[in-house]
């Protein structure tokens, strides 16, 4: 019964000897007889010592089943010897003369190994009816269908034109498609594509596929394809549109759009897209008139009601046109999850907790793993109960869709909150490793953003160019560097990343200060002036580029310059404080109006007191008037409030040297250029010094 069960146990293992060595016997047996002898050397007795008759065979033994051995060879016999059973062979000199069905063994055994394996892998396949189909096109799709034909899919010189056959590859690609069967799909639309390389219509829906499978490198490439053979393919425009609107690329998302709507002006997708584009731009006039026409075409759709409440909601925080809207959408359709979804906001907005709740609750009802839904609840639970329940409830989210990248990386971003650094940099930088561009930039993005906040510049600039390399026309990734370049006091790359931002957007005042900061960091005051002069010419209204201007003149000594453009500015906002500041200490510095200063001077010191840049203006006026004891008084409570800010010591030391007192004066201004020997009068500072330690030798 042991004998029994062990060659049961062992049959694989033997089947797996008895190939081998079938294949063995099998070559010696094709060299004897290219050599046309009569016998050759026995596979299993060769190297056995023969010098006793009926001699054992070791290398038989590991055989369980032994009626495979007698297969192959004549000379090996068995028998029990005590409670064993050896192997002996007949023969002396180790040669024999094998069966000759000895090849027909070793040809079935092949086959057999080739088919189980295939039938094995079949099995455990997700498609085991296309399986066989799906096998042979990893090596040769162009085999697949017909058995007359054998062309090579990949050598294209090889390939003929066929438009009967694409086509009817083409229609069995939408069938798998339509079925979800996307990787079949894949290979019926190659194929077709193949046999009909110019047909527009195979590249796209090739492209959707790709899209479907999430591989989105391939689908942009495959929309190229579709545009080079017919420029005028709408729906690889829109789809193009939406590629390019994920990466950020609005301008050339917009450009693509309003293309595929002057193509078909009334493509209800391209309106859409179009006012979707021109609302995130900003532009509120062209978005009505698209949003006017869609509801006209459309208005009965619940759909398109639901896009034109988030543009009510989202662009013109017009709440009330966008609940109508909605309750529109639902009174159409009372299931309709993304107008309930959008309900929400509008009662986050009133502030109606719990009909968003109920609201929740019943979209989960008709569809339990809707993940916008899902991340609502973990938002709201986050925000009622902290960051620890908060993280609960996105771990649990993570069990059941651990596979969204949108989600990990909102999850890394609670725990980078969190204070949790080590797990939340561990998932952003797998997701950094995703090759999924959006999801990578903006993991980049956070880890710079990170980075930065601990004052790790280098790494910080490390992960924004990363950013950047995958979003191409990303202004603020442009003006992030900017400052990090700047904290790193790397001056000339942080003006050209500034400069690029500019350039996107003329107006940003981020990029202007930026641009102007590193002129003059670089002593390039007349061109940061220039700057200014030149961007006034072209937004003559814009009074912060003026404010900035009214800034570089008064750092740069140029107080006559900077006074016109400060009255217009104080005229023009009376109440503004700064601005009030900055012409009364003008006004004193030029000599020009000393009562209208000492009024304005009044006025600021009565509304902020405890201020001490308009404590050190005050001062500044009563030193001009000539009342430098009374200004000392003002000083010294400034610097008891700004003790480091160099330009009130500067004014401090100026009146006690006024007063005669050369040598508080001096430790004043010993003191100011310590703490910041740059700063922008260090120079009349430094001669002042010179001037009173030469009187006091």
């Amino acid at each position: 019964m042991k004998q029994i069960l062990f060659k049961i146990i062992f049959f694989p293992l033997d089947l797996l000897y008895f190939t081998a060595d079938s294949c063995i016997v099998t070559w010696r047996m094709i060299k004897r007889l290219l050599k046309k002898k009569k016998q050759q050397r026995c596979h299993f007795c060769q190297g056995e010592s023969n010098q006793e008759d009926d001699h054992p065979v070791r290398s038989v033994l590991k055989y369980q089943n032994k009626w495979m051995v007698t297969l192959l060879t004549p000379c090996v016999y068995f028998k029990k010897v005590g409670k064993r059973t050896l192997g002996f062979c007949k023969n002396d000199g180790y040669m024999t003369r094998p069966p000759v069905w000895v090849p027909f063994i070793t040809v079935g055994m092949i086959c057999f190994w080739v088919f189980g394996s295939y039938l094995v892998l079949r099995g455990f396949s997700s498609d085991p009816d296309n399986f066989g189909k799906n096998f042979v096109s990893t090596f040769a799709p162009s085999t697949l269908g017909e058995e007359d034909e054998n062309v090579d899919f990949l050598n294209q010189t090889a390939v003929r034109l066929n438009p009967e056959r694409a086509e009817r590859y083409f229609l069995s690609g939408l069938k798998y498609f339509d079925q979800g069967k996307y990787p079949n799909a894949q290979v019926d639309f190659k194929i077709a594509i193949q046999e009909n390389p110019t047909e527009a219509n195979y590249h796209f829906h090739l492209a959707k596929a790709y899209r479907v499978m999430g591989q989105e490198v391939k689908a942009i490439g495959s929309i190229e394809d579709t545009l080079e053979y017919d420029p005028e393919h709408v729906e690889a425009m829109l789809l193009l549109a939406q590629y390019m609107e994920n990466r950020e690329d609005r301008v050339e998302a917009l450009k693509l759009a309003a293309k595929a709507l002057e193509l078909e002006p009334d493509n209800l997708m391209a309106i859409r897209m179009n006012a979707g584009l021109l609302a995130a731009g900003g532009e509120k006039e062209k978005t009505r008139e698209l949003m006017d026409k869609l509801y006209a075409m459309d208005g009965k759709n619940p759909d398109t009601l639901t896009v034109l409440a988030r543009l009510e909601m989202s662009v013109f925080q017009d709440m009330e046109t966008a609940k109508a809207r909605l309750q529109a959408a639902l009174s159409l359709k009372d299931d309709f999850v993304p107008a309930k979804l959008a309900m929400i906001s509008i009662f986050v907005q009133e502030n109606q907790i719990e009909k968003v709740d109920a609201t929740l609750n019943e979209i989960l009802v008709l569809e339990p793993d809707n993940l916008e839904a899902l991340r609502l609840q973990a938002e709201m639970i986050l925000n009622r109960y902290g960051m620890s329940a908060g993280l609960r409830a996105y771990t649990q989210l993570l069990n059941r869709f651990g596979g969204n990248m949108a989600l990990r990386l909102r999850y890394a971003e609670l725990l980078l909150r969190a204070g949790k650094i080590s797990e939340g940099k561990k998932l952003a930088q797998q997701i950094t490793a995703s090759r999924e561009p959006r999801y990578e930039r903006a993991a980049h993005w956070m880890l710079a953003q990170m980075y930065a906040q601990v004052r790790m510049h280098d790494e910080a600039i490390q992960h924004a160019r990363s950013a950047l390399r995958l979003t191409p026309s990303g202004q603020n990734i442009h003006l992030f560097l900017s400052q990090q370049l700047m904290a790193s006091e790397e001056i000339g790359e942080a003006r050209r990343e500034a400069e690029l931002a500019l350039a996107q957007n003329r107006q940003d005042l981020r990029a202007v200060n930026l641009v102007t900061q590193a002129m003059v960091l670089q002593d390039e005051l007349d061109q940061a002036i220039a700057l200014l002069d030149g961007l006034l010419e072209e937004y003559p209204d814009s009074d912060t580029l003026r404010m900035r201007r009214i800034e570089i003149l008064m750092q740069s000594d140029r107080w006559a310059e900077a006074l016109p453009d400060t009255r217009m500015l104080n005229a023009k906002y009376p109440d503004n404080a700064p601005l009030k500041n900055n012409l009364a200490f003008l006004l004193a510095r030029s000599g020009q109006d000393l009562s209208k200063a000492q009024v304005l001077s009044v006025e600021l010191a009565k509304a902020f007191s405890d201020n001490p840049i308009i404590m050190d203006t005050r001062a500044y006026v009563m030193a001009a008037s000539g009342q430098h004891e009374e200004a000392l008084m003002v000083y010294e409570g400034a610097l008891a409030k700004a003790g480091d800010n160099v330009v009130i010591r500067y004014h401090y030391a100026k009146s006690l040297a006024a007063l005669g007192r050369a040598n508080d004066a001096v430790r004043q201004l010993q003191a100011l250029l310590m703490i910041n020997p740059n700063f922008p009068q260090s120079q009349d500072a430094r001669t002042l010094l010179e001037s009173l330690q030469g009187e006091n030798s």
